[in-house]
C-alpha cells in the first residue's frame, strides 16, 4: 500500500488481484489493457490518458476502502489535480495488481 497526495488530499492506494476486478466492474475496461496502452508514454506524451490514470487511482483506493464514493462523486470532491506528481507511483502500484513478479520462496533454514 502507498499513500499519495492528490489534490491536496492523502489517498491510500494498493494494487492487488481485486483492483482489476473493481476497475472492470466500474469502467467496463481492462486495467492491464489500459496500462499496456500507455506503454512508451515517456517518449510519446499523446499516450497519456488522464481519465484512465484517475480511474486507476480510484480502483486502487477502492481496493483499500470498499466504501469510497462512485467514481464521478469521488472526482467531484477534488478542487484540483496535479497528476504528474503521482503518475509514477500510480502506474507502479497498478502494475503490481497484475504484472507482479512471482514471490521468491525463502530457503528453509
Amino acid at each position: 500500500m502507498r499513500i499519495i497526495e492528490l489534490g491536496g488530499r492523502e489517498v491510500r492506494i494498493k494494487g492487488s488481484p481485486m483492483t482489476p476486478y473493481f476497475y472492470k466492474k466500474a469502467f467496463g475496461q481492462s486495467l492491464s489493457g489500459d496500462l499496456m496502452a500507455m506503454e512508451g508514454i515517456e517518449e510519446d506524451r499523446s499516450k497519456f490518458d488522464d481519465v484512465n490514470i484517475l480511474q486507476m487511482i480510484w480502483a486502487m483506493e477502492k481496493t483499500v476502502d470498499r466504501n469510497i464514493k462512485p467514481f464521478e462523486k469521488w472526482l467531484e470532491d477534488f478542487e484540483y489535480l496535479i497528476l504528474n506528481d503521482v503518475l509514477a507511483d500510480d502506474v507502479e502500484e497498478a502494475m503490481n495488481a497484475t504484472f507482479r513478479d512471482k514471490p521468491q520462496l525463502k530457503p528453509e533454514q
